[in-house]
């Protein structure tokens, strides 16, 4: 096994270059351990780019035994995962007691005017929750009624749950008319491959994959999964409803929520950089993004420190 000392040394001697299938183990370490993420074998398979599950079997095994990496009680890191695997379980018992809420939550925004799927992303969607964490959700709503259904979902929390967020936080919608995430990097295929879609039908959750096929260049062994419930009850109030708001004007009202919510949030933001307001806060008429913390941007910074990181103290050169 070599050390972490006679790797060091490879560095100044001559670079290994890797394959892009054992390349992607290494990358998904580094990426999950900004969030302090020990994975397990089947999490790093399906996060791999490897075809064969036997010699991915063997190549793990290979890097575990040459000591570029750690594994300890069935998970796997870069480093001693010993502190993180702790983190880890406690982050996946506050998931569990959310997960139920969670579920109601998701059926219930289901039923709002407009609304045609759910998902559940963010930290829940990967088992773990933090101490302060939330319930995010990714919304596909009807085209031309995306604002409005934001907007009365914004009320309802505002209203009934008096603004908190914890299992209700609304921050991204798009409309099935515009289903293709322009946003295409290593951070967005990973949200994106571990959405858990909750409600809505199978056929529109199959094209919003299908339009975003993308993600497969990074995760090739990504699956769709199937809607973890069904959204046929209350289908004739919900539709009801939908035909009385749009004999009231549900168009202007689309029009009016656009442009009192992105009015809000260029004067709450006027701060930050356009560029990053173009990223994080995307607002158009088939797009709602609100993302003030750059959370992405952050994120991508951190893992291209620790690609260049590792490549210089290991000699090792990873294939994207």
């Amino acid at each position: 096994m070599k050390s972490s000392s006679a790797r060091a040394s490879i560095a100044f001697d001559e670079t290994e270059f890797l394959s892009a299938k054992v390349s992607s183990l290494f990358r998904v370490l580094l990426y999950f351990e900004i969030f302090r993420f020990p994975l397990t074998q089947n999490e790093l398979w399906s996060f791999s780019k490897f075809n064969s599950k036997s010699e991915f079997a063997d190549s793990l095994k290979d890097l575990v035994e040459r000591g570029y990496i750690q594994k300890e009680n069935g998970f796997y890191s870069l480093s001693s995962p010993t502190l993180q695997i702790s983190e880890r379980q406690a982050g996946e018992k506050r998931a569990k007691s959310m997960w139920r809420k969670a579920c109601r939550r998701a059926r219930f925004i289901q039923k709002f005017p407009f609304v045609r799927a759910v998902f559940i992303s963010g930290s829940i969607s990967k088992g773990v929750v933090a101490p302060d964490g939330d319930v995010d959700f990714f919304i596909i709503t009807k085209p031309g009624r995306l604002w409005l259904s934001r907007t009365l979902l914004a009320l309802y929390k505002k209203v009934f749950l008096l603004g908190s967020h914890r299992y209700f936080c609304i921050n991204y919608f798009i409309d099935y008319d515009f289903l293709k995430i322009e946003e295409q990097n290593l951070f967005t295929a990973t949200e994106m491959a571990t959405l858990i879609p909750m409600t809505g039908n199978m056929d529109l959750i199959s094209k919003f994959f299908e339009r975003n096929a993308w993600i497969l260049d990074y995760y090739p062994n990504f699956v769709v999964s199937k809607p973890l419930f069904q959204s046929t009850t209350h289908k004739r109030r919900k539709s009801f409803t939908e035909k009385c708001l749009d004999i009231i004007g549900a168009s202007v009202l689309e029009k009016f929520s656009l442009w009192i919510t992105t009015s809000f949030w260029k004067m709450k933001f006027k701060e930050m950089p356009d560029k990053d307001f173009q990223t994080a806060m995307k607002s158009n008429e088939h797009v709602s993004k609100h993302h003030p913390l750059q959370f992405q941007k952050r994120v991508l910074k951190a893992f291209s420190d620790k690609i260049s990181n590792f490549e210089n103290t290991n000699g090792l050169k990873l294939k994207s």
